[in-house]
């Protein structure tokens, strides 16, 4: 959000002074009006009674975060009687006690508290925006420590002005228009992640071409030898073949077939024809 407010104030030449609270600060200086602005939340009726809401500049999840062991694994959604972190006043705090009245919430000033004591182990189960949580454990020497298991919701973040304050409010909404779409999107790629691009590794290619030749000559190699050992096989099958035509099966010798390949070969003709071999 900060990103987004510096580029607003670039555009519009107009100096913004951040003032950093818990979550729920943030909320009760809204409540006394003034010349001020929430730099973005998601929109309640709960809230819409001191708000005003100027227009939504982001769009954020939040999901389910459970301790990753067997427990942890096994659990699908939010439960009755199921104890769950939260930041105090934030929307998720309120989702909850809205669509699930029978948990438990366990309120945490801001996100870094509420971290911690998931990593301290004062709570097993958490409701945090995706991105927050995933900037905090990405931090952890474990950063597979706790796991999403359910997104609960994906809400806007709309810019939000005290009730009743409308010439700030319009003077909001007629600076955020001004920026343009595209450095907008790039801040909300930058630190949302809501999209990715289809780009791969360096290495992969590389590794799939020499794993296609290998698996390429492994084939070649297998085919040789099938090959040869079904031509031995054959020729195997011929020479049996051939002594069962030209043999006698109760004597095993020659048979007329046999005598007339051998009398009739190349190299008895030969030695009949030199007269080597006498004729009776």
């Amino acid at each position: 959000m900060v990103d987004f407010w510096r580029l607003y104030g670039n555009v519009n030449n107009t100096t913004i002074e951040f003032v950093l609270t818990d979550w729920n600060d943030s909320l009760l200086a809204m409540k006394n009006g003034e010349r001020i602005v929430h730099a973005g939340l998601v929109y309640s009726s709960e809230r819409d009674v001191y708000l005003d809401y100027v227009v939504p500049i982001f769009e954020l999840s939040t999901s389910l975060y459970v301790l990753n062991d067997e427990e942890g694994r096994t659990t699908e959604r939010i439960l009755p009687w199921m104890e769950i972190g939260v930041v105090k006043g934030g929307y998720e705090e309120e989702y909850i006690k809205t669509h699930h009245p029978l948990a438990v919430t366990v309120p945490y000033k801001n996100n870094a508290a509420l971290i911690d004591a998931a990593l301290n182990g004062k709570v097993k189960r958490l409701v945090i925006d995706t991105q927050v949580a995933n900037y905090y454990f990405s931090m952890q020497s474990d950063q597979h420590l706790f796991l999403p298991i359910n997104k609960v919701y994906t809400k806007s973040i709309s810019v939000a002005v005290p009730d009743g304050n409308y010439a700030l409010l319009q003077e909001i909404k007629a600076g955020i228009k001004k920026i343009p779409d595209a450095e907008i999107r790039r801040i909300e790629q930058k630190w949302l992640n809501t999209s990715t691009r289809d780009t791969l590794p360096s290495w992969l290619l590389p590794t799939f071409v020499a794993f296609l030749m290998g698996m390429f000559a492994s084939y070649v190699y297998l085919l040789k030898r099938t090959v040869k050992r079904k031509t031995q096989a054959l020729r195997i099958a011929n020479k049996q073949l051939e002594e069962f035509a030209y043999t006698d099966s109760l004597t095993g010798l020659l048979n007329r077939r046999g005598l007339e390949k051998v009398y009739h070969s190349e190299k008895v003709e030969q030695i009949m024809q030199s007269g080597a071999l006498p004729l009776s």
